[in-house]
Order: structure tokens, then sequence, then C-alpha cells
């Protein structure tokens, strides 16, 4: 349970903090008249991974990584049958890549057809 008045927020049974915490609110009582609110708070502890790659690293994970993400939007009888890299850049230190993917997938779609008597 917290209580936020103005910008300020008041946990007055708060546990153990985290060093990076994350809050999310769901809202009990509010007033219409003031910035005041009592609210349910759910306290999650964030994790911030950082990690270096070396150039030739980061272009291998990121192929991996649009193949996996691929792979996850098709069907499971799908295959990847060629990939190609089209643009290789570097933008406030990240790396762009777009890649060409040729998918072999079966896109047909069945339906069932009756003919009546006296057409």
């Amino acid at each position: 349970i917290s209580l936020n008045v103005f910008d300020k927020r008041f946990i007055p049974f708060k546990g153990k903090g985290y060093i990076n915490e994350e809050y999310n609110d769901k809202v009990i009582i509010q007033s219409s008249l003031l910035p005041i609110s009592l609210n349910y708070t759910k306290i999650l502890e964030t994790k911030n991974d950082t990690f270096f790659y070396t150039y030739q690293d980061a272009l291998d994970l990121s192929l991996i990584l649009s193949k996996k993400k691929l792979m996850e939007s098709l069907p499971s009888d799908s295959k990847i049958l060629y990939q190609k890299k089209l643009k290789l850049y570097e933008e406030n230190s990240k790396i762009v890549v777009e890649v060409f993917f040729k998918v072999y997938e079966d896109i047909t779609e069945y339906q069932v057809i009756t003919l009546e008597e006296g057409e």
C-alpha cells in the first residue's frame, strides 16, 4: 500500500530496498479535488545487464536473432532457403543490419466447395 501526494510516493511498510526498482500502481482511492491517491503498489526489482561485443560478434548475434524471430512468426513447416546481408552500418553506437530472407512457406488455403442440385 502506498500513499501518493503530489509527485511523492510514501510506502509505510516497504521491505528491503532494491538498487533498481520499478513500481506498478493500481489506484484504490483517488481524490478529485487534491492530487492525493491511495494505491496498491507492486515493487519489482530490475536487473540491468551490459554487454560489450566485438563488431564481428555483434554481427553474428544479430543474424542469429533475426533468424530466430523470423522462424517464430512463420508456421512450423517453413524453411529458410537463403539469407543475404543487404546493409550494414553503425548509427549512434549501434550496428544496424538489414537482412533479406528467402523462405519456403505453404501459403495455400483450402476451402470446401459443395454443389447443390438445381444450379
